[in-house]
């Protein structure tokens, strides 16, 4: 099999049109070295675009430094800019690999703000895709590839998708992330490089079989049990992406129309608007809504929303604590708040221009006014609401008081100078910009959920103005 045509690199690369300049995570294994080439050929005589290729080394592996060296000898031939991040500090015990994940991507993030790039390519390929379908649906009980499961029960089968972005640090602007072999193999990648007689390094833990993903790619290669080919797997992928397109577009209609969120992180729906939804799109609904509001990384589980909207339907006073938050039913109202626990002090070190977050809901960004002052992010609570109350001579109105309790507030030596939620600075205090931002949402978005990212963040927007 022959390497991509030119009239392939049109396709791979069109929606990359009208961008200043690429950031390309590239490795020095077949994958990333493949896309490169592609990138530097489809960009060669237009030079729509700078490129600028980035090698995160982390630090695991005696020869991860030769082979940052290797994709630089690389880039310095095709007149490409060449950038080595370096994941610093200690290394988790356990989790390694999700931590290395997200060191990844902040370091892509972090060389694509310093060259003004809103875009970062990856070299994820079909293999990946084949490889990704298969551990999630071994995880599920009675599962066949031949019947295309709900998409609120079982998101996860939608595999990566061809696009999504990154919002998180340094700074917690978005980032498209671009992902345009995910429709190649990584036969037809190497294939592609032999033909130029390009050379790959191969890492190692690729072969380690103690990683799921490694067990995964040895059983494909083996076709032990049976194993549905690539193309298969990815055309299921592709009917779950278009399942939760179309979930996704339900559900942040309803978000937008019938979900208020007040300026103190206080979420209210009426139930009876709630019950009108289909159960999917309930889930679909409450599991952004509930992760926002308690602050969390991550999303509930489909079956325990499932769980919830049964509580929820069954009794008119109900009340309950998930992933954060509290959520509380009083006659036809259904509201979510912060749970007032595990809200940790974050000290700002004295520095200028940094992006600091709280609690998971909250961003605030540090510039040069606010240099070597003493100053700590923490929850306001019950004597820090006394103050503000006293100060100003009003009591505030919110329901329920509590929330109040869990507001992001900023302390100089021990001394409240912010609270952005109620709109309350110390006199003389010039304050950081602050803005909503959730990790479970935003760290990570895929492009088939962008609708109920845009119904987010439409009611914080209306949020802010009422």
């Amino acid at each position: 099999m022959s390497g991509p045509k030119i009239n392939d690199l049109e396709k791979l690369f069109s929606s990359l049109s009208g961008e200043k300049c690429i950031v390309a995570a590239v490795s020095g294994g077949s994958d990333s070295l493949a896309m490169l080439h592609m990138l530097h050929d489809w960009n060669a005589d237009k030079q729509l675009c700078k490129i600028v290729a980035v090698t995160v080394d982390h630090g695991l592996r005696a020869a991860s430094a030769s082979e940052a060296e290797y994709v630089a000898d690389l880039c310095q031939a095709m007149n490409i800019t060449h950038v080595v991040k370096n994941w610093q500090g200690d290394k988790p015990e356990t989790g390694l690999s999700a931590q290395a994940r997200i060191a990844r991507y902040q370091l892509l993030a972090k060389a694509a703000d310093e060259v003004s790039a809103k875009v970062i390519l990856t070299a994820h390929t079909l293999n990946d895709q084949h490889e990704t379908v298969l551990m999630r649906a071994a995880r599920l009980e009675n599962f066949r590839f031949d019947v295309v499961p709900d998409a609120a029960t079982s998101p996860g089968l939608a595999g990566i998708q061809s696009e999504g972005s990154y919002c998180g640090p340094p700074n917690f602007t978005p980032i498209r992330l671009v992902r345009p072999l995910l429709g190649h193999s990584r036969q037809r990648l190497r294939e592609y490089l032999n033909s130029k007689d390009i050379q790959w390094m191969d890492d190692p833990s690729n072969e380690d079989v103690k990683y799921e993903r490694v067990q995964v790619r040895q059983a494909i290669e083996a076709n032990s049990g049976n194993i549905p080919p690539a193309r298969e797997i990815s055309d299921f992928a592709a009917k779950v992406v278009q399942q939760r397109q179309l979930l996704s577009a339900r559900s942040a209609d309803f978000i937008a129309s019938n979900v208020a969120l007040n300026r103190y992180g206080v979420i209210s729906i009426q139930y009876d608007h709630l019950a009108c939804l289909s159960k999917n799109a309930a889930i679909w609904a409450l599991r952004p809504l509930i992760a926002m509001a308690g602050g969390q990384d991550y999303l509930i589980s489909a079956p325990r929303i499932s769980q919830l909207i049964d509580e929820l339907s069954g009794q008119q006073a109900f009340k309950t604590t998930l992933g954060g938050s509290i959520i509380e039913r009083t006659d036809n109202m259904v509201r979510f708040w912060r749970e007032n626990r595990d809200l940790r002090n974050v000290e700002i070190r004295p520095n200028c221009g940094i992006s600091i977050q709280w609690d998971g809901r909250t961003v605030c960004h540090f510039g040069d006014q606010h240099r070597y002052q003493e100053l700590l992010m923490a929850s306001l609570g019950q004597s820090g609401l006394a103050i503000i109350e006293a100060d100003t001579g009003t009591r505030i109105r919110c329901k329920p008081r509590a929330a109040l309790l869990v507001q992001p507030t900023i302390y100089h030596r021990s001394n409240i100078v912010f609270v952005p939620g109620i709109g309350w600075k110390a006199h003389g205090f010039q304050p950081p910009a602050c803005r909503w931002w959730s990790p479970a949402l935003e760290f990570f978005s895929t492009h088939s959920d962008r609708d109920i990212l845009r119904s987010v963040k439409f009611i914080r927007k209306k949020a802010l103005v009422e």
